[in-house]
């Protein structure tokens, strides 16, 4: 491969990668299998905070936390990504980034808090691809929300996995 990617992953591409193979839908598994598929392809995979977050929050829910989960998760992303994960911080430059994201990507009303969070990781996405810049030949953010690929910022493209497939020049 000629190209040097850097993957961001949203939070959903993240929930059904630690969910049980076993107990997954048909769809979550071909989510997984194109993962599987292109993860040798990527050269790092960085996670925002936001992310992280917003993963644990939702295995919070549903009483699926234990005190040592965040770690658990963490560590087995790392095994999955062959020791290529990162996970970026919020700072002060994406917080101004999520601004200018967040007034230019109008969105429903009643999907604003959704909107807040999926301009937060889109933000610290662009962030980081600017602090790399030069890095890497590529930024990507992975993500399965259709609403999100919408998204426009700087200095990362926003691609589905299966977009992200075809990108690498696998077959779908």
């Amino acid at each position: 491969m000629n190209k040097k990617i850097c993957c961001i992953l949203d939070t959903c591409v993240l929930s059904f990668l630690i969910e049980d193979f076993n107990k997954i839908g048909i769809e979550e598994k071909e989510r997984f299998n194109i993962f599987e598929s292109i993860k040798n392809e990527i050269n790092d995979f960085v996670v925002s905070s936001i992310a992280i977050h917003e993963l644990t929050l939702g295995l919070h829910e549903n009483n699926d936390i234990e005190d040592n989960y965040l770690k658990i998760i963490i560590n087995y992303l790392k095994f999955f990504l062959n020791d290529k994960l990162k996970i970026e911080p919020l700072n002060i430059i994406s917080a101004n980034e999520y601004r200018k994201i967040y007034i230019n990507n109008k969105i429903e009303p009643k999907n604003k808090y959704k909107h807040k969070i999926d301009a937060l990781i889109v933000a610290q996405a662009s962030h980081y691809a600017s602090m790399l810049h030069g890095r890497y030949s590529d930024f990507w953010l992975i993500t399965e929300d259709a609403k999100m690929r919408e998204y426009k910022a700087n200095d990362i493209k926003i691609y589905s996995l299966k977009e992200t497939k075809k990108n690498l020049g696998l077959l779908i």
